[in-house]
């Protein structure tokens, strides 16, 4: 059970796994390509392939989609454990390959240089790795990557701002009240 925050309490679960295999006349619910069911039904006996034992099927109430562990009535499949599992493992491998895409789709070089250069810190790429600047508040540098020239670029510019926001602090307590009172009027 991967996520166990998307199971309600288990009386309650298995209420909702009872009335799944009464929905699915207790029959797994997994159609093969062929468009033939699944042929395994809860509390069969069967001969396992590999060793020849035999054992009881337990058909599992599997999420449909994505489950959200407020829904209180979730979308469930009738399935063998194998099917579940196969199942299962298609949602990771798609998960995977969506993370890898959206991971590549942000973080290309490219694509990073030219967010930066839009925020205004210029990463231009020489010989010995990536030199960058904030010319306008004289700042610069040198890293081997490119993601490490922004987040040295982002260090200096944010040290930068919060050692501008205490010297106005300081000059702000340096007025007397009539000073403060004045200058905020203004």
């Amino acid at each position: 059970m991967k996520n166990r925050g998307a199971y309600p309490a288990s009386r309650v679960w298995r209420e909702l796994r009872a009335a799944c295999l009464e929905r699915a006349n207790n029959q797994c619910e997994f159609v093969h390509p062929n468009g033939k069911r699944c042929a395994r039904y809860d509390g069969e006996i069967r001969k396992s392939k590999h060793r020849g034992r035999k054992y009881i099927v337990y058909l599992h109430a599997a999420h449909r989609a994505n489950a959200c562990p407020e829904d209180p009535n979730p979308e469930l499949i009738c399935l063998c454990p194998a099917h579940h599992l196969k199942m299962d493992r298609a949602v990771e491998a798609q998960d995977r390959v969506n993370q890898r895409r959206r991971g590549y789709r942000i973080t290309t070089t490219d694509s990073l240089l030219v967010e930066i250069r839009d925020a205004g810190i210029e990463i231009t790429e020489e010989s010995d790795g990536y030199h960058w600047s904030l010319p306008h508040l004289g700042l610069g540098g040198h890293a081997t990557t490119a993601a490490r020239a922004a987040g040295c670029a982002l260090y200096q510019l944010r040290v930068t701002l919060e050692k501008q926001k205490r010297t106005d602090a300081s000059s702000q307590s340096a007025f007397s009240p009539a000073e403060k009172e004045q200058n905020h009027d203004h």
